[in-house]
């Protein structure tokens, strides 16, 4: 269990402990698959750990197939509909430097979703949040291209003029 998955393991429980003390009986999706480098999946390893911290284990369900974010939105939103499990908001919980990603793709998929975060180590945060910097610029290259071929035009034109 590395650090940042324990971190948002922890975001979930505190998470899932208000929803419960509110009275409401959510179940947790743990989502992840299993990297070439790694002994079991993601998800697996999630379960197992917050079955460790008290949660029922009927009350989890994994998915342990998804490669990416996007897959497991996507592949929990089927987990979900397939067990009759309603879900609405749906309360996703990644690490803080990927909210705004992962709420854009909740919004892409259709999903009734609210996105929160789980903090990152300090050393981590820096690299983190500028990868996720270039992904949302590459995701909204479109817009991102108009508006800088924009600013161009207007430095150009200010040039020019008297």
């Amino acid at each position: 269990m590395t650090p940042l998955l324990e971190s948002r393991l922890n975001r979930a429980l505190d998470v899932y402990n208000a929803e419960v003390a509110s009275g409401h009986r959510p179940a947790l999706v743990v989502s992840g698959g299993q990297g070439s480098d790694e002994e079991t999946a993601e998800a697996t390893a999630m379960k197992k750990y917050l079955i460790g911290k008290g949660v029922a284990e009927k009350l989890i369900l994994a998915e342990a197939r998804s490669r990416n974010t996007r897959e497991n939105l996507t592949m929990t939103r089927d987990l979900l509909e397939s067990s009759d499990l309603r879900s609405e908001p749906m309360i996703v919980v990644t690490s803080n430097f990927h909210v705004l990603r992962t709420a854009a793709f909740t919004r892409d998929l259709g999903l009734d979703a609210h996105v929160t975060g789980a903090d990152t180590a300090r050393f981590y945060a820096p690299t983190a949040f500028l990868r996720e910097f270039v992904a949302i610029l590459h995701r909204y290259r479109k817009p991102n291209i108009a508006l800088l071929v924009g600013i161009a035009s207007i430095v150009v034109i200010l040039q020019h003029v008297n």
